[in-house]
C-alpha cells in the first residue's frame, strides 16, 4: 500500500500539519475563539502563540510522521452547528449519531460522525 501524504478533490485538500502552519492556525483560533470555547477545553482567553506552537510540535513529532491514512473521522457534538457545517462543506460523509460520545467541560454529548476515505478523492488503497 502506498503512503498517502495529501488527499484532494481539487477544492478541499487534507495534508499533514507543518510547523510553518503555526501562525495560520493561531490566527484561526483567535478568530474563532468564541465559537471554540464551548466545545474545546484548550480554547481560552489568553490562548498564546507559544501554546499553539507546542501543540503543533507535539502533533508533528508523533504518529503524523508514520501516517498511513486510510480513513479520517470528524466527530462533532450534535449541537455544534458551525462545526457540523464545516464537516459537510469539506465533503465528509455523515455516518450517524453516536450516543454519549463526547465529554466537553464535564458535559456528555451525543456526536455526529463523518468520514473521509481515499476513495472520496478518487484514490485507491
Amino acid at each position: 500500500m502506498q503512503l498517502l501524504t495529501t488527499l484532494t478533490d481539487g477544492s478541499v485538500t487534507l495534508r499533514q500539519m507543518q510547523m510553518s502552519d503555526s501562525s495560520i492556525i493561531f490566527e484561526a483560533v483567535q478568530e474563532s475563539l468564541a465559537d471554540l470555547k464551548p466545545w474545546m477545553s484548550w480554547a481560552h482567553e489568553g490562548y498564546s502563540e507559544e501554546e499553539n506552537r507546542k501543540w503543533l510540535e507535539s502533533q508533528s513529532k508523533g504518529w503524523f510522521e508514520q501516517l498511513n491514512l486510510i480513513r479520517a473521522e470528524i466527530v462533532v457534538a450534535v449541537g455544534n452547528t458551525a462545526s457540523l457545517r464545516v464537516a459537510e462543506k469539506a465533503g465528509a460523509r455523515r455516518e450517524g449519531i453516536l450516543r454519549n460520545r463526547m465529554v466537553v467541560r464535564e458535559m456528555v454529548y451525543d456526536a455526529v460522525i463523518y468520514s473521509l476515505i481515499p476513495q472520496d478523492f478518487g484514490l485507491e488503497l
